[in-house]
């Protein structure tokens, strides 16, 4: 079951949870943005509180989007799909697959 379903699920059960956006990695001029919550921050204390949040998802999460950013220009990856690019990435280029990888992750 996807996380979306189970947080849906969590947030029923709260009645906490604002849905906000979609979470989807955003491509902007060939480059990925880190996709918005669709939740408030505070949807999951107390297991989950909002500084934890914040951290994995403003700085831990964003840190791959960054990177991946800085290694695609230039390259057979730019232009793509993050799925393309975890696809043709592995085995071949590990910090590009790593990124993009645990972006994908982490989206989920």
């Amino acid at each position: 079951r996807p996380i979306s379903s189970r947080v849906s699920k969590f947030a029923a059960s709260r009645s906490a949870v604002k849905f906000i956006a979609p979470v989807t990695p955003a491509v902007t001029r060939c480059a990925f943005d880190l996709p918005t919550l669709p939740f408030e921050k505070t949807a999951l204390e107390p297991y989950y509180s909002s500084k934890t949040l914040d951290f994995h998802h403003g700085k831990h999460h964003q840190a791959y989007v960054t990177n991946l950013n800085k290694l695609i220009p230039d390259t057979e990856f730019e232009g793509k799909s993050l799925e393309e690019i975890v696809k043709l990435s592995a085995g071949k280029n590990p910090a590009v697959f790593n990124n993009a990888a645990q972006i994908y992750n982490h989206t989920f």
